[in-house]
């Protein structure tokens, strides 16, 4: 498909330089205009070019994006739509309509494990793009140094955006005002209702959703929090099944910490990051002297009176502007 082709069904395109992703040029513009007959004539003048649809209100698109192939399928199975794009990585690009309903669909990253949204404010590389993937960077044999294509398996027109993806991208963007409220009166109220009538209608994700910030939000532990959800699920008329339960109580658990986080930074300037994140990211510590100095860091020797502190602190600095080691174990004697 041509980038004309796009124009003609009303997608605001940009060109991205070849084999890459990111772009080079200012593309914020596109959000809120469409192409010009201009800008699409110089576009098919460009030779090994990628281009990408801006999604949102401009082109009427919502693209959710499956990095995993299995799950990718999982869901167009159960929200089919016309029109489909296969990842250079095998996971899928399902396109639908943007809602008119005076509501704004955001561009969402990590809605829940290997799931993101394009929507208002994101963009999608659409066929004929291509994608080199370094092999520093992509070890795995079968993307390291390659060049990888984007490809349409579906070319028709875009279902219109079902009911799961779009309650789950709205509980997404208003998750913080919902956990904020995670201990009123409101959220038990909900709780006694649904524990006696069950969900209503049409509500049945966003009511989940809530229960589950007001659970997390109150100390619940996940694993709890998610069998409490499932049994409630379970219990319903209609149920929406184990793995939507699960990805609606981990997008509240994701909406939960990152209000807590922002609360804290709030209250002590200081940025907050979850322990588990920070450990597995945090690189190893250099030392000027092994295990005693590390690297830019400020340390205090103490003992008692007369126990060479000074002459200890002097020898160390020493021996660090001379460029010399010391073994602790051996310089103190043990």
């Amino acid at each position: 498909m041509a980038v004309r082709d796009y124009f003609h069904k009303g997608w605001t395109v940009f060109p991205i330089p070849d084999r890459q992703k990111a772009p080079a040029i200012s593309w914020q513009e596109f959000q809120s205009r469409p192409n010009t007959e201009e800008e699409i004539a110089a576009y098919e003048n460009l030779s090994n070019s990628n281009f990408a649809v801006v999604t949102g209100p401009v082109s009427r698109l919502v693209v959710i994006d499956i990095d995993d192939p299995s799950l990718a399928r999982e869901y167009l199975n159960k929200y089919p739509t016309g029109r489909v794009c296969q990842t250079p990585r095998g996971g899928l690009h399902l396109y639908y309509t943007y809602p008119q309903d005076g509501k704004s669909y955001r561009n969402h990253q990590n809605l829940f494990d290997h799931v993101d949204v394009r929507g208002e404010g994101g963009y999608v590389l659409v066929p004929p793009s291509r994608v080199l993937y370094p092999a520093d960077r992509y070890p795995d044999p079968a993307l390291a140094n390659k060049i990888l294509p984007y490809s349409w398996l579906a070319e028709g027109d875009p279902a219109p955006l079902p009911d799961y993806w779009r309650n789950l991208i709205l509980n997404a963007q208003r998750g913080s005002d919902i956990s904020e409220q995670a201990n009123g009166q409101d959220q038990r109220a909900l709780l006694r209702a649904v524990l006696r009538d069950g969900f209503e209608p049409h509500k049945h994700n966003s009511q989940l959703f809530q229960l589950a910030c007001y659970l997390i939000g109150a100390g619940t532990p996940l694993p709890v929090t998610m069998m409490l959800m499932s049994e409630l699920d379970r219990r319903d008329p209609t149920p929406q099944g184990e793995t939507q339960v699960e990805q609606t109580v981990k997008s509240a658990y994701k909406a939960v910490r990152e209000r807590q986080q922002k609360q804290q930074e709030n209250e002590t300037g200081l940025p907050v990051r979850d322990l588990i994140d920070f450990l597995s990211n945090a690189s190893s510590t250099e030392y000027l002297i092994h295990e005693w100095l590390p690297a830019n860091s400020v340390i205090m020797i103490s003992a008692h009176p007369e126990m060479f502190k000074t002459w200890l602190a002097l020898d160390m600095a020493i021996t660090v502007a001379m460029g010399n080691t010391i073994d602790p174990v051996g310089f103190c004697g043990c």
